[in-house]
């Protein structure tokens, strides 16, 4: 994904999921289809649940963007997105009394979310939930690296110092 269409001062797109506020707002990129594995207009429920409100979105390699703004029509001003970064997320349900909708679940919030037919919103199910398992797939082996390396450094140092001091002098 190319992110210097963000326009956001960030050096990479990793320093902005790396905030702690995963719902920070930022300027719409050029296009925000560009680079997405999958983009539609979703229905959002209020944080209370008391409405679905229309909302554009955009799964991205680590995340999953939303307006802000309703998704009607070209926006008198710049559109704000919101970010729930994949890495955050706990679990991806369908929501058994509704056949459209589904849940995003992170560490701090839960997002509904309802699509315009059953078919759609299992294509979203499945586009997420593959992602966040491979976000999950790539930190685990990340940490599988880092132990790997530390290992191989205290073998390293454990050879080194098993070495005659002469041996070492020449």
């Amino acid at each position: 994904m190319d992110i210097s269409s963000f326009g956001a001062p960030l050096n990479s797109l990793s320093a902005f999921l790396d905030r702690e506020n995963a719902e920070d707002e930022m300027p719409t990129p050029v296009c925000m289809d560009t680079g997405a594995l999958r983009s539609g207009v979703l229905e959002k429920a209020s944080k209370d649940a008391s409405s679905w409100n229309l909302r554009r979105c955009a799964l991205h390699p680590e995340a999953f963007w939303y307006s802000k703004e309703a998704a009607k029509g070209a926006p008198q001003r710049p559109q704000q997105w919101a970010c729930i970064p994949l890495s955050s997320c706990v679990q991806i349900l369908k929501i058994p009394q509704d056949k459209r909708g589904f849940l995003v679940q992170t560490d701090s919030r839960s997002y509904y979310w309802r699509a315009q037919s059953q078919n759609e919103a299992e294509a979203w199910l499945l586009s997420i939930g593959t992602q966040c398992a491979a976000m999950k797939e790539m930190e685990l082996l990340r940490q599988a690296e880092a132990r790997i390396a530390a290992a191989q450094q205290q073998q390293s140092e454990a050879c080194v110092r098993k070495v005659p001091k002469e041996n070492k002098d020449k």
